[in-house]
């Protein structure tokens, strides 16, 4: 078998003495990268080198204190984590880990809806740390792809609120007078806070009632 496969490169070099034939495979074989290559290798790599590292984690250049935090966020709200965690594909930015959040009182800004999904992990970032069911304040900007924590997480993030106080880095404040040093809005009462939700459902039974009521007449009518 190695005879007939060496058959193409006899026919070919048949002709030609055993130097010539070892100086064209060492030609062949060792024959060294054009310097053009190799400045174009090496320029690519001084291109690459740098954005991988940009890519690579690097700690915050500033961190926001909270009355930085507040003035810059969007949304400041009173909210407690009601859901595990979840991925999204987002082509907006590094956020991809999410959390569903219920709303009990917004202090700042307007969320559209009363459950709503808050950031908690990236790649290179991190999140709103909440457990489950426990009443946070966040301070948060909205996105395309849901709520995420200011300046990137280089911010104040969340804070547990534990019968209407805020447990802070040096002690603890009630929720309102916290609110009106940071110039948010102050947290409702309780009536006020469920008021809007208790309208929402009389008007919904009464809804009901009078189109059962219309209904009945028109069945008994002859």
């Amino acid at each position: 078998m190695s005879l007939r496969r060496g058959r193409p490169l006899q026919r070919l070099y048949g002709g030609l003495s055993k130097n010539s034939r070892n100086q064209i495979l060492r030609n062949v074989v060792y024959t060294p990268l054009p310097r053009s290559c190799i400045a174009i290798a090496l320029s690519a790599l001084a291109v690459l080198l740098p954005e991988a590292s940009a890519r690579s984690c690097q700690p915050c250049e500033t961190s926001l204190d909270l009355p930085a935090t507040a003035a810059s966020a969007s949304e400041v709200l009173v909210a407690r984590r009601v859901g595990e965690e979840f991925t999204v594909e987002n082509p907006y930015g590094a956020w991809d880990t999410f959390a569903a959040f219920e709303v009990t009182a917004s202090l700042k800004g307007n969320p559209p809806e009363r459950r709503v999904a808050v950031a908690v992990s990236g790649y290179c970032l991190t999140g709103v740390a909440a457990d489950l069911g426990r009443p946070y304040l966040l301070l948060l900007q909205e996105s395309k792809v849901g709520y995420v924590p200011v300046n990137g997480g280089c911010s104040v993030r969340s804070l547990p609120i534990d019968r209407d106080v805020v447990a802070l880095p040096g002690g603890a404040m009630p929720l309102n007078d916290l609110a009106k040093q940071l110039g948010l809005r102050a947290m409702p009462s309780m009536s006020q806070r469920w008021w809007p939700y208790w309208t929402a459902a009389i008007l919904a039974c009464l809804a009901a009632g009078v189109t059962g009521f219309i209904l009945g007449r028109r069945r008994r009518t002859p």
